[in-house]
């Protein structure tokens, strides 16, 4: 599992792309076949940032990569299994106070088999630096199998018997390599969320005052004119 705090970056196409590839390479030995299963939220897994950089990473580690999305409702996914083993045990937490609290709760929460691995992770600003020539005819919201070879082709499925497949040359726009693209910006925290905190401080005990103090040093902090730190939907099949 990898976190971050607000203000360091946001949830979105960029960090999904970060921690996959993470991930990959750090699992990477002898295999060939990746299979990814993912939810169909558009600003995270279902966009075009998210398929230019598996496309790149196919190519760059000479692997193919399958992205499934499940049907919603009727899918189990093992990920929202393990969310819950750590929130009951958050939710029956009186008081958590620091990042490295959390991080000890979700360590500390699997009670059987191998415990968690939380680690953070550079996210990396994908959106911006990697980019491909869309192909027209494919629609990525339709899609229910999405699969990229090491040659650069994407093969598109709009249903699961995979029986009808659609397969588009993808041409990437730049010659950036993945490991070369620089981290993503930081975004900015509303100057009244850190009012907020701060006016609670006194309830928060004494020895973790300088995790807040510190906190708010290292990070942007302005005034909020309608602007959140929300997701916005990375690049879908509208411009």
């Amino acid at each position: 599992m990898f976190y971050f705090t607000e203000g360091m970056t946001k949830k979105g196409a960029n960090s999904v792309c970060s921690f996959v590839r993470n991930v990959i390479l750090a699992e990477k030995k002898d295999f060939k076949d990746v299979y990814l299963l993912s939810d169909s939220c558009t600003g995270q897994n279902r966009n075009w940032v998210v398929a230019s950089v598996l496309s790149a990473l196919a190519k760059e580690e000479n692997i193919s990569i399958t992205q499934v999305f499940p049907v919603r409702g009727h899918s189990y996914c093992q990920c929202d299994r393990n969310f819950a083993l750590y929130s009951r045990v958050a939710k029956k937490t009186e008081t958590i106070e620091t990042v490295g609290e959390y991080v000890s709760i979700i360590q500390s929460s699997k009670k059987t088999g191998n415990p968690f691995i939380v680690k953070e992770c550079v996210v990396r600003d994908f959106e911006q630096y990697v980019k491909i020539r869309k192909p027209k005819k494919l629609l990525i919201s339709k899609s229910t199998v999405l699969q990229y070879d090491k040659s650069g082709h994407l093969t598109y499925h709009d249903n699961y018997s995979l029986m009808t497949p659609s397969i588009f040359p993808i041409a990437h726009l730049s010659k950036t390599k993945l490991h070369t693209v620089p981290p993503a910006p930081c975004f900015s925290i509303a100057s009244a969320k850190r009012a907020d905190v701060m006016s609670l401080l006194c309830f928060v005990s004494e020895k973790n005052h300088a995790f807040y103090e510190n906190y708010f040093r290292s990070v942007n902090v302005e005034d909020s004119k309608g602007k959140d730190g929300s997701d916005n939907d990375s690049e879908t099949d509208r411009e």
